[in-house]
């Protein structure tokens, strides 16, 4: 009892020192500097590649009506960038030394790298985190976008691009309004969550973590989760993989049953699948290991045909 209140007198008046403010607390630094870097227009000299590697703070990709691409970020006595252009690529490192110290209380401003992409762009973008968030909304026709977090969520939002390709280790994924030929989506632990996807190809992988598609569009469609849950709102694809191994699938599909040859399995746990038809177009695969099976079909008017 007296070093819970001890601790807690302590505590209050450390607070009260730092003048009631949370942000006063913070032990990082705050000899913050911010840049500017813009680099030639894209009619002078056109760029082909963009390769952002920022390794402690979130990162936000966004359209700018100009024609120059252009990048901010923040610098202080740990935090350097290296930013270039050559060849037609250009990269943004930033390099962050480790902290010492027994307690680290993070910085409670905004100091996040944003890079402005001209909508002339169509090359591709490579953005890699070791700790932060990216965010890339309203970029369209571009020739790739792969985006990778170490530990941080990952989201894109109205983005078009031959091949889109999000990955996170520790975090959340989402995507929504995206059409890229080839679509791929992995987690490590988090959950994913697509609407209003398109493309040829679609592929989601979690580790741990529940998958929801939304309105998903593709010709192949694969989703697979070690341990979460997969549920779909409609679902228009040619050949559709679903694969849980400790988890539940619920999903629901554009047309009737019989427009599919489905196959549905589980080993332990209750399978609700209309019967399909032997040899039809579409593919339908759904298995799990451990959890139950419901699969759905939407006829044109709008209604559910769902029976065992």
């Amino acid at each position: 009892t007296i070093l819970v209140i001890g601790g807690g007198a302590i505590s209050f008046g450390a607070f009260a020192a730092a003048g009631f403010n949370f942000e006063n607390l913070s032990t990082e630094s705050r000899n913050w500097t911010s840049s500017t870097k813009t680099f030639a227009p894209e009619a002078e000299s056109p760029h082909t590649a963009i390769v952002l590697r920022d390794m402690g703070e979130d990162v936000r990709i966004e359209p700018t009506d100009g024609d120059a691409i252009e990048v901010t970020y923040w610098t202080n006595e740990r935090k350097s960038f290296d930013v270039g252009d050559n060849g037609g690529t250009v990269t943004v490192e930033g390099s962050r030394e480790p902290a010492i110290g027994i307690m680290m209380i993070g910085s409670f401003e905004d100091h996040s790298t944003v890079l402005k992409v001209p909508r002339s762009y169509t090359g591709s973008l490579t953005v890699e985190t070791s700790s932060g968030s990216i965010d890339v909304a309203d970029l369209d026709g571009l020739g790739s976008v792969a985006l990778s977090a170490n530990s941080g969520y990952v989201s894109a939002m109205r983005v078009s691009a031959g091949s889109v390709d999000l990955k996170t280790s520790s975090g959340n994924i989402v995507a929504v309004g995206v059409e890229a030929e080839a679509f791929s989506a992995r987690a490590s632990s988090g959950s994913l969550s697509f609407d209003d996807v398109e493309g040829s190809s679609f592929e989601a992988r979690t580790s741990s973590g529940d998958q929801s598609l939304g309105d998903v569009r593709a010709n192949t469609l694969s989703a697979r989760s070690s341990s979460g849950d997969i549920e779909t709102a409609v679902i228009g694809a040619e050949g559709v993989e679903l694969e849980a191994s400790s988890g539940s699938i619920h999903a629901l599909f554009a047309g009737t049953a019989a427009d599919y040859d489905t196959t549905a399995s589980s080993s332990s746990g209750h399978v609700s699948a209309p019967n399909g038809t032997t040899g039809a177009a579409k593919r339908i695969v759904a298995s799990t290991t451990s959890g139950s099976i419901d699969l759905r079909f939407m006829r044109d008017s709008a209604t559910l045909d769902g029976s065992e």
